[in-house]
């Protein structure tokens, strides 16, 4: 859940600073590590997203959202988002790569917030609590224009405000389910791009029911 601002928040801000810094666009690869959901994206893209740091060339899955809900519903997974300095991103569409287990998507959304505020990988319940001054828009409707930043700036140098894709996703059966990846539709100059992130999002159910699909991931949370 997002907490309230303190060293605590800044030092996981901090952390996601770092991950942003010096961003590049993905390249096509031949190496994947998920063969049912393959990571194709352009090779020089405005968008960027905060995983892109640690695995550039889109070939890693580094990022893995395992949230247990065996007496919950819904969850929103957030990834943060930024764009190239004075471009302006419309997200027309977000869609999964792969769909594991049985799992309802609910409107996805653009979070803009606070740079000392908590963003999250998973929230409890849909949409996810803001904390004073930040939003959330609907896709199609918002804009993302968060700048990046530079390799070498500080958390005091990051633009004072921040933003994110919240994907919200609803348990339908027992097991629960997830995204194995998802794609970013978008739009620019009036060009249109996507973005594929290579992120697994999943609601974890009753144990005993869990598919041999997640049932290894939902393991670790």
């Amino acid at each position: 859940m997002l907490r309230t601002p303190g060293a605590a928040s800044v030092a996981v801000v901090a952390v996601i600073v770092a991950m942003l810094a010096g961003c590049a666009a993905g390249d096509d690869d031949v190496d994947q590590l998920y063969t049912d959901a393959p990571i194709d994206n352009e090779a020089d893209q405005p968008l960027h997203y905060e995983f892109q740091a640690v695995a550039p060339d889109g070939t890693g899955w580094s990022g893995s959202s395992v949230h247990w809900a065996e007496d919950k519903t819904e969850e929103s997974f957030g990834t943060r988002l930024c764009v190239d300095e004075g471009r302006t991103v419309t997200i027309t569409s977000v869609e999964p790569i792969k769909v594991l287990g049985d799992v309802e998507a609910l409107p996805a959304l653009v979070m803009t917030f606070d740079k000392t505020h908590t963003f999250f990988l998973s929230a409890d319940g849909y949409p996810p609590e803001l904390e004073d001054g930040d939003a959330l828009t609907p896709v199609g409707a918002a804009t993302v224009t968060a700048g990046c930043g530079g390799a070498d700036d500080t958390f005091e140098e990051l633009p004072d405000t921040q933003q994110g894709l919240v994907i919200g996703l609803r348990r339908v059966g027992a097991a629960g389910g997830g995204w194995r990846g998802f794609r970013i539709n978008y739009t620019v100059d009036g060009e249109e791009h996507w973005l594929e992130i290579p992120v697994e999002m999943y609601m974890c159910g009753k144990r005993d029911g869990l598919t041999d699909a997640f049932a290894e991931q939902c393991s670790k949370g």
